[in-house]
């Protein structure tokens, strides 16, 4: 199977090139038959054509990633808000359900925005962090874990 498909691939390229030779060789041929400042017009209007079409693709691709910046910057807000909350839930004197439930939603809504938006890097550090909790408190429930992990300063004072 795998030597029939090489095999194939081969004569796909084979045939490829020759499809592109003999339009290159027709191209040629033609472009000779022409005067001089017709030449000099051809050349010029593909140059311009071809820088426009450059111009228009770098464009796009820049647009694109100032589209996945801005997406990148809103899940690494959610981190930051995150932290902000945790400073905040940690002053506070002990856990409850509202507090524990706003903690998993952020939970969750972190992991969602790194999943499509984040860096490799910055998904590894997360999924370090949330075994890192794992490890440390040990228990089934998630929302137990994270109150325990967040409250853990005040309870232990």
């Amino acid at each position: 199977m795998k030597k029939t498909f090489r095999i194939v691939k081969i004569f796909q390229v084979a045939f490829s090139l020759l499809i592109v030779l003999l339009f290159l060789g027709s191209v040629y041929y033609a472009f000779n038959s022409f005067d001089t400042q017709i030449k000099a017009a051809i050349i010029a209007a593909s140059v311009a054509f071809g820088v426009a079409i450059t111009s228009h693709f770098v464009q796009k691709k820049r647009e694109l990633e100032f589209k996945i910046r801005e997406r990148k910057v809103e899940a690494y807000q959610k981190i930051f808000d995150f932290m902000m909350y945790f400073l905040q839930a940690s002053a506070s004197s002990a856990p409850t359900e509202e507090a524990t439930g706003k903690l998993v939603a952020y939970i969750y809504e972190i992991n969602y925005a790194l999943i499509m938006w984040g860096s490799s890097d910055v998904i590894i550090k997360w999924a370090d962090f949330q075994v890192a909790l794992k490890n440390h408190f040990p228990i089934a429930d998630e929302a137990e874990t994270l109150a325990r992990v967040f409250f853990y300063k005040k309870q232990t004072s």
